[in-house]
């Protein structure tokens, strides 16, 4: 009987963690979601789409908002593509950048993963040093 390793899929608050995951050889892929949150505009009742273009012509600032939005679309389809993964592990901390992340990821889980996968939340409350 041969087992097979789940597929995880890690996705963090940057690539500073993601580096560290990889590093340490920790089994699966990595991604990134880390929209500053807390800085621009965030407007309510608007579609996804819709924030996106947003969001991208703040975080553009002098950069190209196409390249900006394709980033933002690149976070939610690793997401949304389920089938290539197992389990979802959300690597997030407690302050506010971190914590507003995850709200958006959060929705977006309930949007297209629907608990068709098991998610985990990696969150410390506190960073030695700081």
């Amino acid at each position: 009987m041969t087992t097979t390793s789940p597929r995880y899929l890690h996705v963090a608050n940057g690539t500073s963690t993601t580096g560290t995951i990889e590093e340490a050889a920790i089994p699966g892929r990595t991604s990134i979601w880390a929209d500053p949150l807390h800085e621009g505009p965030v407007p309510g009742h608007v579609t996804d789409e819709q924030l996106l273009d947003v969001r991208a012509r703040h975080l553009a600032g002098d950069g190209s908002v196409a390249e900006t939005i394709a980033e933002l679309r690149r976070w939610r389809l690793v997401i949304d593509d389920h089938a290539s993964y197992d389990e979802l592990v959300l690597w997030y901390e407690h302050d506010l950048f971190d914590q507003l992340n995850l709200i958006q990821v959060l929705a977006r889980i309930g949007e297209v993963v629907r608990g068709r996968k098991p998610v985990t939340l990696i969150c410390t409350d506190t960073v030695p040093g700081h």
